[in-house]
């Protein structure tokens, strides 16, 4: 069900994380796109960049995760927010001294345990 009171962005985020995906904005037109790997087309050369570089070293430590868990509808418990069993990655929690980083997720527009956890697989990947 979309909220018509949300914002038409909000409730396309919302929907968009069903397929695992992200919304841009290009020219004019947000475009939603599934969560797939796109295969890359073409090299940017740097005389191609309208500026400088700016280079990230390291991902900040309050966006690293190594397990997600969070909420889908459940049609059975009358669409409400139910929890998915986690999905971890012993290796990544591994490399972290053993100590589990969670992701929390939302996805209001899914509606099987399964399919939350598949959405949780390709975000920990």
């Amino acid at each position: 069900m979309v909220d018509t009171a949300s914002a038409p962005l909000e409730n396309l985020n919302q929907m968009v994380s069903a397929l695992a995906g992200a919304v841009t904005y290009v020219q004019g037109t947000f475009r939603a796109h599934a969560g797939v790997y796109d295969t890359p087309v073409a090299d940017v050369p740097t005389s191609a960049l309208a500026g400088g570089l700016k280079l990230r070293g390291r991902t900040p430590r309050k966006e690293l995760f190594n397990a997600v868990k969070g909420t889908y509808v459940d049609p059975e418990k009358s669409w409400q927010p139910t929890d998915f069993p986690p999905v971890t990655n012993a290796t990544y929690q591994a490399q972290d001294n053993d100590e589990p980083i969670f992701k929390d997720v939302e996805l209001p527009f899914t509606t099987h345990p399964e399919r939350a956890q598949r959405i949780a697989k390709v975000l920990l990947e």
